[in-house]
């Protein structure tokens, strides 16, 4: 291992993230590279007196400051000029159109009679004729 791959594994050593074989080429290398071993201890005196610290206690505005932050937020993000009222208009439509499917579907089961198709009189095979106020379709 050289120094520089001895460096990248530092942090992960310290934290007890290296495999067993890393742990050893590390600790081998360290051995014979002074100027690693100062590195690797200045880095774990570093972890130790920022572990001393314990943790940092959250400012007392934070909620309102997080409040604030968000406020603006919404108020800076940009809506199209129209979009509320495009939402409105869709809620109508939406609104109106399920009555009058329903009023067309049943105006239509009203107004449609079947008539069989008739030869000489009597009902026979053959095509079929649906008519809607006088319109006539065959088929």
């Amino acid at each position: 291992m050289n120094c520089g791959d001895v460096k990248e594994l530092f942090s992960p050593y310290l934290d007890g993230q290296v495999s067993g074989v890393e742990m050893h080429a590390l600790s081998r290398h360290m051995k014979e590279c002074p100027r690693c071993t100062r590195e690797y201890a200045a880095l774990q005196r570093t972890q130790q007196l920022l572990a001393g610290l314990g943790p940092k206690k959250a400012p007392a505005d934070l909620a309102l400051k997080l409040r604030v932050a968000i406020s603006q937020q919404v108020a800076q993000a940009r809506r199209a000029r129209y979009e509320g009222l495009q939402v409105r208009m869709e809620n109508a439509l939406n609104a109106f159109m399920v009555p009058a499917t329903a009023g067309l579907v049943s105006a239509v089961l009203i107004f449609t009679t079947f008539r069989p198709a008739l030869s000489m009189g009597r009902p026979t095979s053959g095509r079929a004729v649906i008519s809607f106020s006088k319109i006539s379709v065959k088929g």
